[in-house]
């Protein structure tokens, strides 16, 4: 994931392969956050009511449920420029896991 000037861009990585991030709820923007800027949405209430630890605590499984709260480092994944300008309303929750590459999904399905 990169962002730049509020832009982010990112690509997709399979959950059994090593990755970074990995989405734990994705939900629809709120009417008054109608923006790909990553900045914006990071600040609203509703978004952030949605990436909160408690929804990645409750989503966690396996072995991600030994994990610290600590440990955890989430943000908010907004659609590309490009999705947004195309209808693409929806936004994701994302966490890592500092200083892990996990090959596995962490996060119910």
């Amino acid at each position: 994931m990169v962002e730049i000037s509020g832009a982010v861009t990112d690509r997709s990585l399979p959950c059994t392969g090593p990755h970074t991030w990995e989405t734990f709820a994705i939900a629809i923007l709120p009417a008054d956050a109608r923006t790909f800027f990553q900045p914006t949405l990071e600040q609203n209430p509703t978004v952030n009511a949605v990436c909160s630890t408690r929804i990645l605590l409750a989503s966690r499984h396996g072995r991600a449920l030994r994990i610290p709260l600590g440990a955890w480092q989430v943000d908010v994944l907004p659609p590309s420029g490009a999705a947004f300008d195309s209808g693409t309303r929806t936004y994701r929750c994302i966490a890592s896991v500092t200083g892990r590459q996990p090959c596995t999904s962490l996060f119910r399905r």
